[in-house]
């Protein structure tokens, strides 16, 4: 039995503003296209048979261009949204990436908690 292969794809791109919560970030016209091209750069043999977004406005419109492009529909789950942190606003990227890196601040929500949600 041949097993169904998986590809995870983090959202394009969003337009920060340090005023609002990241999970609101929506993408530019820019990186909407760039998710475009993504897109038919997937190695997806045979179409997509499930895609998945969180319910972050970033993702969803990184999914609807894969979608778009694969005429496939889009299921939302929250349980797939950012991790769980407080605001941070200057800074966030930086932040961002030391927890990408394997330097979680404390204040951040565990690598094992979102796994286990995930």
């Amino acid at each position: 039995m041949q097993r169904a292969s998986v590809t995870y794809v983090r959202h394009a791109m969003p337009v920060s503003d340090d005023g609002v919560e990241s999970t609101a970030w929506h993408l530019s016209d820019q990186a909407r296209r760039l998710a475009g091209r993504l897109a038919s750069r997937l190695e997806v043999d045979g179409g997509i048979g499930a895609l998945v977004s969180s319910t972050e406005p970033k993702a969803v419109e990184t999914a609807e261009a894969i979608a778009a492009h694969w005429s496939c529909g889009i299921t939302t789950d929250e349980r797939l949204r950012e991790v769980l942190r407080p605001w941070v606003g200057n800074g966030y990227r930086a932040d961002a990436h030391a927890y990408l890196r394997g330097e979680a601040p404390d204040t951040w929500e565990t690598y094992d908690a979102v796994a286990e949600r995930v």
